[in-house]
């Protein structure tokens, strides 16, 4: 299934002859002119919805452009450009840190490869939390079993109240490699399902809840701000709130027996200890993780942040990490800041017994370099964690 794209991103996609580029800041907020073709141009500001998208093709264009003069852009602009672009050995950003190792290896374009019972089982938990709240408001202590039971991305939980046990059945559907819609059966005894859709993103993790037969809508979502993790939940039933909530996560600390256990030991990153140096780690009451990370480094006329969030859900000994990782050039002089070195990736492990790891590296919506859409972007790689050690 295709989905549709709007005039502008369409218009963008198919620019090939950049003739200018100006950056601006328009009430606060960086900003961008294109000028190319026959007299067409384009400005958004990072407000905008194809903002990503057009800063990723003026900065793909760019690098790409042997004669770079001959695109009209003012002085500093230029500069920032062509900062951006350099890859400096002394930028801890994604590719530099972790990119490389997997560009020496052989990859394959990804097939939809067997990690669907995988993600299903991870996201087990965070499911079972949510549905322990919500019988809890109808003052029922809901219990379930130790294993669910399923094929690819559907299963059974098994769950008792009192002396009674009955059955929830789950379908997932994968809408993309963050997004899911997932369908638990048999909500409260009503024949009815309740509805799950789950977003992860590169500053925050969102779960939205519906049943339409009891007219219930919840919202929840974990948001990094500041070096800080919120959790935000409210509830509604019969569009009136009865429950919410707004309170920051506590931030663990690296010495924590269970994340050095769950973590480290299975080396699920290269070079797992630079990353836990910069760390600022957050458990999710389901007893997931997420992990922020934030290296800063500047000269006399540029500062650079190099940032990575991931998303670290962990079941029965069955791992599955996203890893958002993007970097900001800021100018010192004019406060311009442009966006470069992003990539995204999906590693699944499987645990003590079978020592695999699987990696899927996503495409990215910004600019990440020609070395990330060479080597890795849409392709899939299998390593032991032996492999990944040595």
């Amino acid at each position: 299934m295709y989905r549709f794209m709007s005039e502008e991103e369409i218009e963008i996609r198919q620019i090939s002859d950049l003739k200018m580029i100006h950056l601006y800041q328009l009430n606060g907020n960086d900003a961008i002119a294109a000028y190319y073709g026959d007299n067409k141009q384009i400005n958004l500001c990072a407000l905008d919805e194809n903002y990503n998208l057009l800063m990723e093709k003026i900065l793909t264009l760019y690098s790409q452009c042997e004669d770079k003069d001959s695109i009209v852009i003012e002085d500093s602009a230029r500069k920032i450009l062509d900062k951006v672009i350099t890859r400096d050995i002394h930028h801890t950003s994604f590719f530099n840190r972790i990119g490389e190792f997997y560009a020496r290896q052989e990859g394959v374009l990804c097939p939809r490869f067997a990690s669907d019972g995988i993600i299903r089982d991870t996201l087990i938990p965070m499911l079972q939390y949510y549905l322990h709240q919500l019988y809890h408001m109808w003052n029922v202590e809901i219990k379930f079993g130790q294993e669910s039971v399923g094929w690819h991305r559907n299963c059974v939980m098994n769950a008792t109240y009192g002396n009674e046990t009955f059955i929830m059945p789950v379908r997932i559907t994968m809408l993309n490699d963050h997004d899911y819609k997932i369908a638990v059966g048999n909500f409260m005894h009503n024949f009815s399902n309740i509805e799950f859709e789950i977003s992860y993103s590169e500053d925050k993790l969102s779960i939205i809840f519906e049943n339409a037969k009891m007219e219930l809508f919840g919202e929840s979502y974990f948001k990094l701000n500041n070096q800080q993790m919120k959790a935000y939940t409210t509830i509604y039933i019969e569009k009136k709130a009865v429950y919410h909530q707004d309170e920051p996560l506590e931030q663990l600390t690296y010495t924590e027996e269970h994340l050095q256990c769950a973590l480290k030991q299975k080396a699920f990153l290269a070079d797992v200890d630079s990353v836990f140096t910069y760390a600022a780690i957050y458990r999710l009451p389901w007893n997931d993780f997420i992990i922020y990370r934030d290296n800063h480094t500047q000269d006399e006329q540029y500062n650079r942040n190099d940032y990575d969030n991931l998303y670290v859900n962990e079941y029965q000994g069955k791992f599955v990490l996203r890893q958002y990782s993007y970097g900001l050039v800021e100018d010192k002089s004019n406060g311009l800041k442009l966006r470069t070195d992003g990539a995204v990736m999906r590693k699944i492990y499987y645990g003590d017994k079978r020592n695999e790891i699987e990696t899927f590296f996503m495409p990215v919506g910004y600019y990440s370099g020609w070395d990330y859409k060479e080597y890795l972007e849409d392709k899939y790689f299998y390593h032991t964690t032996e492999e990944m050690q040595e």
